[in-house]
């Protein structure tokens, strides 16, 4: 390695010419060390501390991190990284990871040394991949763009608009990756030609980034993308990323006969570490070797007196088949088949032969629009693509089907994404030994049925007071519509029918809360005070600790309100409808009904989702419920289960209690 003005060291050859005079007359010898078969001479000039710099380099050479093989005794070894950029010896692709990282412009620390990286990738053609690799500084760590020109020259040669090069310029290599910047912002993307080879579909997600997918397999998020970083001079480089499915890369590169080569520019600030001290010295110092090249500089910062930087190249991937295009045919182990099934299985299958899976196998599905899924069955329909049914729920936890069904009607990709979830017979009827057979299907159902029922007696009670007033009136929700298209097809009512895994977290526990209280926000304040007003309350009636008038409440109140009024009918022996008016002095705002604890329970969790904190306020919450805390630690799954119950009960009894005090 090369050095400028630098404490000149230079290694000491008997019998042959006494010294390398490469340095400037000026100098002049203060010592003379040895080292093993090295004479190390120590010059004046300046005003360096040589003696320092000299023990850094000896520490490099008795640790092994410099070469003793070249003429400079400062050459660094190939597999050599100082600790701030240790990380940049790691391999760039683990054998288990899925995604690949294609491009990256981030400031995230990496092993607590603030820094900044910047990573594309180049498809280098086989055949060229030696010449990159061994080329003295490696690829050029940039994309390089075209001017504003025609892509196809008039001799019929074709220039792309980004590329990576060598920097001597004459190999130029397709980029992955596009990039470009304005201003304080750059821009990160995959390349148009990926996108298009696979047909990719975009999705924009609400914070921002960009899922491609592939809707014919269906394979979602084969491309992630988040396109925009911004630089701030403190705060350095919001993250700008683009990954992609690591099939699909092998596949690509497969097409195209190229290895993916990825280039990076690393920089980490450090203080006082005792390596790149020794490295830098006084004045710093630089390195070229093949695949990279790195600069070691000290700085005067409020953060750091040091920095390293490296510019380098490695290859990200090298292909071995088209999984994407030419698939190896599945051989799929069910595990209450004998035997392997290869392919479509035509002739593996015994008659009505099933199969179980988690129903966590729904979570891919559940959320996405293009998809129909049936939560009292498990069943799965994917336009007229393909199904996943002939199924049915079995426990709370397992759906039960049809394995040639499965076989005949679903893709490969569909078939090996429910053999992810698959259990044996054995396991799922222990389950339901242990859980029941309540499922969220039955739950939601039930939830449903009560909800319906609970405004159908509001209806009839303001119809009984002469009131016009239908059940959708009052709820927004109609029975009929609902038998005749199914509760999970409407949208205020599908998230209630999500899955409910045992390890659901603490933070979906409160969401999914309020997904079910979401319900009872769609009943009419306008007709439940209609009804309160005919029943004998004076609607600017100023009453309970606040003082506030009853069209302040809201609508849950109000219908507690109709409940309360019931139970003093009840307890009085005469009827809501006809004799209310009898009971309104004896009208307590603050009077607690058992129906309507676990509903006001409920919106105190919907409240909290908000917080996301497990306060005295929550833990109130839940004793409600009946649940403890301390046996959620491995998930709130189960606890959820009892919030639908309890508020399933509660309606049914306020619905009950209203029927009662009508009919005395």
């Amino acid at each position: 390695m090369q050095t400028r003005d630098y404490p000149l060291i230079r290694r000491f050859s008997t019998g042959k010419r006494p010294w390398r005079r490469a340095f400037s007359r000026h100098h002049r010898i203060l010592e003379l060390w040895h080292y093993a078969d090295f004479t190390v001479l120590i010059f004046s000039g300046g005003h360096y501390p040589h003696r320092t710099a000299l023990r850094a380099v000896l520490t490099l050479l008795y640790t092994g991190r410099v070469s003793s093989e070249s003429g400079f005794g400062m050459e660094l070894k190939r597999d050599y990284w100082p600790p701030p950029l240790a990380h940049c010896g790691l391999p760039l692709l683990r054998p288990a990871d899925e995604y690949v990282t294609i491009g990256e412009i981030t400031s995230d620390p990496v092993n607590n040394f603030k820094g900044n990286r910047m990573l594309y990738t180049a498809l280098v053609p086989t055949e060229n991949l030696d010449t990159v690799l061994d080329a003295v500084g490696g690829l050029i760590s940039d994309v390089r763009t075209a001017p504003p020109e025609r892509a196809f020259k008039p001799d019929g040669s074709y220039s792309p608009q980004f590329w990576i090069d060598l920097p001597t310029g004459k190999l130029r290599f397709e980029s992955l990756v596009n990039k470009w910047d304005n201003h304080n912002k750059l821009v990160l993307l995959p390349d148009n030609a990926f996108l298009m080879c696979y047909r990719l579909i975009p999705e924009v997600l609400k914070d921002g980034s960009t899922s491609w997918h592939d809707l014919n397999r269906p394979v979602y998020d084969v491309v992630r993308v988040t396109p925009l970083s911004r630089y701030k001079v403190v705060e350095g480089y919001t993250t700008a990323r683009v990954t992609v499915l690591r099939d699909y890369l092998e596949d690509y590169l497969s097409l195209k006969e190229c290895v993916a080569v990825a280039t990076f520019f690393d920089e980490r600030y450090s203080t006082d570490d005792s390596e790149v001290a020794a490295l830098m010295g006084n004045l710093g110092m630089s390195v070229k070797q093949p695949g990279r090249e790195m600069w070691f500089k000290s700085l005067d910062v409020d953060f750091a007196n040091q920095i390293s930087q490296v510019s380098a190249s490695d290859t990200l991937m090298i292909p071995h088949g088209q999984p994407i295009t030419h698939p190896v045919e599945p051989s799929l182990q069910w595990p209450d088949h004998n035997g392997f099934i290869t392919g479509n299985g035509w002739g593996q299958f015994k008659t009505l032969e099933r199969a179980f899976v988690k129903d966590e196998a729904l979570l891919a599905y559940q959320d996405r629009p293009e998809f129909d899924v049936h939560p009292e069955s498990g069943s799965v329909g994917y336009e007229s693509r393909w199904a996943f049914s002939y199924c049915n729920r079995y426990g709370r936890n397992h759906i039960a089907f049809e394995l040639r069904k499965l076989y005949e009607s679903a893709p490969e990709e569909v078939i090996k994404h429910f053999h992810t979830f698959a259990v044996s017979e054995a396991v799922a009827d222990k389950e339901v030994q242990t859980h029941g057979k309540r499922n969220v299907g039955v739950r939601a159902k039930e939830f449903v049925e009560a909800y319906l029922d609970f405004t159908k007696t509001l209806s009839d009670l303001a119809d009984a007071l002469g009131i016009v007033a239908t059940q959708e009136d009052i709820g927004k929700l109609n029975r009929s519509e609902i038998d005749y298209k199914g509760w999970w097809t409407f949208k205020d009512l599908k998230p209630i029918g999500r899955i409910i895994p045992l390890t659901l977290s603490f933070t979906d526990f409160l969401s999914r809360c309020k997904d079910l209280f979401e319900i009872f926000k769609a009943l009419q304040k306008s007709h439940l005070l209609q009804v309160l007003v005919k029943l004998g309350l004076d609607k600017n009636q100023k009453v309970g600790p606040d003082k506030q008038p009853i069209t302040k409440f809201e609508s849950l109140k109000l219908a507690a309100t109709v409940c309360q009024l019931a139970h003093l009918c009840i307890d009085s022996g005469i009827s809501l409808v006809g004799d209310s008016g009898l009971i309104i002095a004896e009208w307590d705002t603050e009077a607690k009904l058992d129906e309507f604890n676990p509903l006001f329970a409920l919106n105190g969790l919907r409240i909290a989702a908000a917080h996301n904190v497990l306060d005295d306020k929550v833990e109130d919450a839940l004793e409600v419920f009946g649940i403890d805390k301390a046996t959620c630690h491995n998930g709130w799954g189960l606890a959820l289960d009892k919030v639908y119950d309890e508020v399933i009960a509660a309606i049914g009894a306020a619905s009950q209690l209203i029927r009662r005090s009508w009919h005395v």
